[in-house]
Order: structure tokens, then sequence, then C-alpha cells
């Protein structure tokens, strides 16, 4: 026997579990091995699944930034008139005091009682 042979000998006898791993592992390929199904559709697979992700992440931002914006319009509009509103009837308001100070002005000549009646009216109770 040649002697590279008993030195291959020794070291398997001595690394015998490095053997048997390479062993289990060879065998492992050639078993479950599929010769259909290679390694660069499986990337491809996964990149075409991760492509698909992203743009329905980016489709539900997009979405969501699209509603965000409705429903800052509509808040604005709202805003806006109630702050219409409110201008008018603060005006409106005014306009009926005016009228009634002119009113007990008219009516009236005498100041305690002018005075009296517009304290009334500009308080707010009758």
């Amino acid at each position: 026997m040649p002697f590279w042979l008993l030195k291959v000998y020794a070291w398997c006898k001595k690394n015998w579990a490095i053997v048997l791993a390479v062993i289990a592992a060879l065998v492992y390929i050639f078993v479950y091995r599929r010769s259909d199904y290679s390694l660069s559709d499986a990337l491809n697979e996964i990149n075409k699944a991760h492509d698909e992700e992203i743009k329905k992440i980016v489709e539900a931002q997009e979405d969501l930034k699209k509603k965000k914006d409705e429903n800052q319009k509509v808040l604005d509009d709202q805003l806006k008139k109630i702050d219409q509103d409110k201008t008018d009837e603060t005006k409106a308001l005014e306009d009926s005091k005016e009228e009634q100070i002119k009113k007990i002005l008219s009516e009236n000549g005498d100041l305690d009682e002018l005075a009296k009646q517009l304290e009334k009216t500009l308080s707010g109770t009758k």
C-alpha cells in the first residue's frame, strides 16, 4: 500500500466527523436536488414578489396622501364657512343693536331713561 494512502486513511480515521459530514452533504445534494428548479429562477421569483410588494406599499402611501389632502380641503372649507357665518352673525347682531339704539334715541327724550334703556340693550338683558 502506498504511503500517501496510509496518510489519507490515518487522517480520515482521526477526522471521521468531517468525512461523514461531507458524505452526508453529497448524498443530500444528489438525492434532493431538483433539476427543473434553479437558483436563478428562485431569485427572479423573489425579486418579482419584492417589486410587487414595493408597488403596493407605494400605492397605499399615495392613497393615504390623497385622502389626507381631501380631508384637509374639507376641513379648510368648513373653517372658512364657520368664519364667514361668524362674521355674518356678528354683523347682523351689530346692525340689530344699532337699530335698537336709534329706535330708543328717537322714542325718548329723557336722558336718564335713555341711559337705562341703552344699558339694558347693550348688556343684552331685557
